[in-house]
């Protein structure tokens, strides 16, 4: 439950003394402290790859790639519980570059390409890791890419030079790969996660990086926000808090590589053990409303402020009509709208199958009003809308429901037309025991004779 909100004169305290402690913590690390020790002891602060004294490869340098390669021999050592093919080789894919925010999509196409006709997750399956070398980039980014990672279930690694077997000899595809800055982020998400050597994995602070036509938040309510976001990712991936501490002590311009021992026991490196493939489920209830209509209803937490509802249901004509709500918990000094979502939200907003990328397609828009806005003052302010569903959709939501398929709702808007994003994955188990009354309540009476 979100906190009440505070008197003005104490928020603006709390925000001059949040103030001066960034400016000692800054004035801290400028003094040369690498972040708070851990046994063993945290390696020293390094500059990072791409300065002046430590050029970048061209390839780090562009928007991250993925290409599959084929490793054998002794170059597939630590890749236990893959797939062998009859030559002793496994399939490895290797993320090479810049992170951004249209680096999930990119993993996507690049799992497609492979067999178009299989699912993502069967195409990640048969990968032994996802090996990343990245200097980092977009934190948004690296966070949906993580995500989208454990979603897929894929290893991943990190360190040394990566070694494939072509048609012909072996040869090295990427020397002293890394994972930097956000990609050490994009990285937890691996369901196993290894780093090879002591100097591929490094962290340091974030800075606000807006996109074109994005506006520029207060810089001290933006950090304790994203600070509060980072903790819990830590949380949902399985590694401690202490890796943000140490981050938030190293200034943007250097880099703390951590060894290998320190990051086992900070969880980032898991030792060869394998992580539970975690999606929640989806919890479904069914009822009936007041006037006596059907209705099936769930609700996901979208991001640490925000949650987003899904109700199947019928309108007073019998029509089946999908209800979208979004309900963002409010703060003082962040509010989340200044009014209505934009009349674009409705035209990019995206119902699809996670697995498989089809498109459940929407219907016109349940009048009165495009989006319905409701306060709860001091607690949340909630947005609504619907749209109705022909028969031909319903029942298929209920044929992907016996398959056991995951709905994504994407809001589909470029950056710069909304101050926020998001994706909601719902899980559709148990959804079918409730969409036939449903089915039944929308079909139309048979004619009498």
């Amino acid at each position: 439950m979100p906190s009440p909100l505070r008197p003005p004169a104490r928020g603006r305290l709390l925000r001059r003394f949040a103030s001066a402690l960034v400016v000692l913590l800054l004035a801290a690390c400028a003094g040369g402290t690498a972040g708070p020790s851990a046994s063993p002891a945290a390696r020293p602060v390094a500059t990072p790859p791409g300065s002046a004294s430590s050029p970048l490869p061209e390839a780090l340098r562009q928007p991250m790639r993925f290409r599959v390669h084929r490793v054998c021999g002794p170059d597939a050592q630590g890749l236990a519980g893959a797939d062998q093919a009859a030559d002793g080789c496994v399939k490895l894919l290797l993320g090479r570059g810049q992170i951004d925010r249209e680096v999930v999509a990119r993993l996507r196409d690049a799992l497609r390409a492979q067999q178009p006709a299989r699912s993502l997750r069967g195409q990640a399956a048969d990968l032994a890791a996802l090996h990343l070398d990245s200097p980092g980039g977009d934190l948004r980014g690296g966070l949906e890419l993580g995500r989208e990672i454990r979603w897929l279930g894929l290893a991943t690694r990190t360190g040394g030079d990566l070694w494939v077997q072509t048609e012909g000899p072996r040869e090295r595809v990427a020397a002293a790969t890394r994972c930097q800055s956000s990609c050490a982020y994009a990285f937890l998400g691996g369901v196993r996660r290894d780093v090879l050597d002591d100097r591929a994995y490094g962290v340091h602070q974030f800075r606000p990086a807006p996109q074109a036509g994005e506006a520029v938040a207060d810089p001290v309510a933006q950090a304790q926000a994203a600070i509060s976001v980072l903790n819990l990712y830590l949380d949902e991936m399985g590694a401690a808090r202490r890796l943000l501490d140490i981050a938030n002590l190293t200034p943007t311009q250097r880099m703390t590589l951590l060894s290998r021992a320190q990051l086992r026991q900070l969880g980032v490196d898991t030792a060869g053990q394998r992580l539970a493939q975690t999606l929640p489920q989806t919890p479904w209830t069914s009822g009936r409303s007041e006037k006596g209509r059907p209705y099936v209803q769930s609700r996901v937490r979208a991001d640490p402020r925000c949650n987003v509802g899904l109700v199947f249901s019928l309108d007073p004509a019998g029509r089946p009509v999908l209800a979208l709500s979004l309900e963002f918990a409010t703060r003082p000094a962040d509010p989340p709208r200044a009014g209505d979502f934009p009349s674009g939200l409705l035209s990019g907003l995206r119902l699809q199958v996670a697995d498989s990328g089809e498109q459940i397609p929407l219907g016109e828009i349940v009048p009165p009003a495009a989006w319905q806005r409701r306060d709860r003052p001091g607690v949340s302010v909630s947005y609504a809308t619907g749209y109705v569903l022909s028969p031909t959709t319903l029942q298929r939501i209920g044929i992907l429901a016996r398959q056991d398929a995951v709905l994504e709702v994407i809001d589909g808007l470029p950056e710069s037309a909304s101050d926020w994003r998001f994706t909601a994955r719902f899980t559709l188990d148990g959804l079918e025991r409730s969409l036939p009354v449903l089915e039944a309540a929308s079909a139309p009476a048979p004619a009498s004779r």
